[in-house]
């Protein structure tokens, strides 16, 4: 009894609006926190689904769940986010092999392949890159930038496709398929969108910022310092290994 007088002001309905249709997303609310006292109040998240799912059919959703606002919405969010991955049967080597660049997931995916490249053939991978800039082609402290951070380091771009590990000293799978995410913040400023690629040689994802041209809605390469940070060593270079 004193768990429902307890539970009793969960049951007021809270208004929450969500685009119509976004609950049809795969897995919903599936990063939210799964914390044991909301279990043992008799909360599944996969119930809070079906329990908003039910509900959204017009534009606004009514949620009955107990679980505030703000956390629906945020699961909502990550609904939303997309994915796509990206496979390559063998990496582009020039601005003519490179497809569908003006693709945000492409045109990130063609990012670390010109990277690849550059350990090669450093001119070659610099068009590849121009190509993908568009109309902010690169200084010449971004290629001196480039040439310290991929000095001696064949492996980083490497690193970021599957089958990729610090045991196999890198070695991606092939066709070469890499992932390319969008995450909650891709989109805090306007006209830019910040993507999410993982790297088997780190922690955390790394990312990578476009820029959106208006008058075509095409995407280019913006920023991308941090897939240039450094990983761990590969089993063949440690000494400790």
């Amino acid at each position: 009894m004193a768990l429902k007088k307890l539970l009793a002001p969960l049951a007021v309905a809270a208004i929450l609006a969500v685009p119509a249709g976004v609950m049809a997303a795969e897995n919903p609310l599936a990063d939210l926190d799964t914390t044991p006292h909301k279990i043992e109040m008799g909360i599944s998240w996969g119930g809070v689904a079906s329990d908003v799912a039910r509900r959204s059919g017009g534009s606004r959703v009514y949620n009955r769940t107990g679980i505030s606002d703000s956390t629906i919405r945020d699961g909502v969010k990550k609904m939303s986010m997309k994915s796509e991955t990206i496979t390559f049967r063998t990496l582009p080597k020039s601005p003519a092999e490179m497809e569908n660049i003006r693709d945000r997931f492409y045109c990130a995916a063609n990012a670390i392949a010109a990277f690849c490249r550059y350990t090669e053939d450093p001119q070659g991978a610099i068009e590849m890159l121009n190509a993908l800039r568009g109309p902010n082609p690169m200084s010449n402290q971004e290629i001196q930038f480039l040439k310290e951070r991929l000095a001696n380091k064949k492996y980083l771009p490497y690193s970021y496709f599957k089958g990729a590990t610090v045991q196999n000293n890198y070695t991606p799978t092939q066709p070469y398929e890499i992932k390319v995410s969008e995450y909650a913040n891709s989109y805090q400023s306007e006209g830019y969108v910040k993507l999410q690629v993982t790297s088997a040689g780190a922690d955390n994802p790394r990312y990578m910022t476009l820029r959106k041209k208006n008058s075509t809605g095409e995407w280019f390469l913006w920023e991308y310092s941090g897939i240039l940070s450094g990983i761990r060593i590969p089993a063949a270079d440690d000494p400790w290994a």
